[in-house]
Parts: C-alpha cells; structure tokens; sequence
C-alpha cells in the first residue's frame, strides 16, 4: 500500500511559519500592482473603443438626420442643427467635447452630398495612454434625398 501524501502539502515547519506567511504579502504586494493595472488597462480599453463606435454610429446617425432635410423639405437642416442632433445623443462623453463638421457638397440640395465629421478628445483615467490614440474621430457621408 502506498502512503498517503497530505492534502496540503506546505514546505513551512511549525517553526518558519512566519517567515512564510511574511512571503506570501510579499508576493501578494508585488502581484496586485500588476493585476490592477491590467484590469484597469482592460477598462481603458473598453471605454476608448466605446466611445471610438459611437462618434461612428452619432455620425451615420447625423447623416441620415441631414439626408431627410434638404432646402426642399419643410425643416432644412443646418449645421446647427446636425450638432444639436450629435450631442443630444452622445453617451458616455462629455457632449458639449464633440466637435461637428458638416459640409454639403455642394449645397443642401437633393442629390448633392452630406459629410459629417465628428472629433473627440478622450481622456482615459490612466495617464499612459499614447497622445495620438486619445484623438477619436468619426465619418459619415451620404446623399440628400428629400
């Protein structure tokens, strides 16, 4: 029969057990800092590619608002307008932050085109975040119809 080994085997004697246990905060100390940052890294990350889809999905949006609103229709839209339409929908950034471009090319008239050009400055709780990675923008284009 062979002997059995103990569930938890621990390389401490009764007598070092302080050193030991003075060795696990040590590693523990050592690992948080890592994990933190990595969790919260993770986090950064989220939130930047979040608020990179929805300048994305504001700017489609603002197209479709300015395709349906030409000079020809009962409400023309401006570019007013279309930046009013963009920071009454924006989540999870600072609203009044998105800068709006619209450009009708060549006017507001059906058939020509609508281009919106949104920019933001995201700013990410971590400060390590390269500069040229926090200058999030966003691009839509389309033809006016109505």
């Amino acid at each position: 029969m062979k002997p059995r080994l103990p569930l938890f085997s621990t390389s401490c004697s009764a007598r070092s057990r302080k050193r030991c246990r003075g060795a696990s905060v040590l590693e523990f100390a050592l690992a948080l800092p890592v994990f933190f940052f990595a969790v919260m890294g993770t986090v950064e990350f989220g939130r930047g590619l979040f608020a990179a889809n929805e300048l994305n999905h504001l700017a489609r949006e603002a197209v479709r608002y300015a395709i349906v609103r030409s000079n020809d229709s009962d409400f023309p839209a401006s570019e007013r307008d279309v930046a009013d339409f963009v920071r009454a929908r924006a989540t999870g950034m600072v609203a009044e932050e998105i800068r709006v471009q619209t450009i009708w090319d060549p006017t507001n008239v059906p058939g020509a085109f609508v281009e919106v050009r949104l920019r933001y400055r995201f700013e990410p709780v971590l400060a390590f975040l390269p500069e040229s990675l926090k200058d999030l923008r966003g691009y839509a284009r389309g033809v006016i119809a109505n």
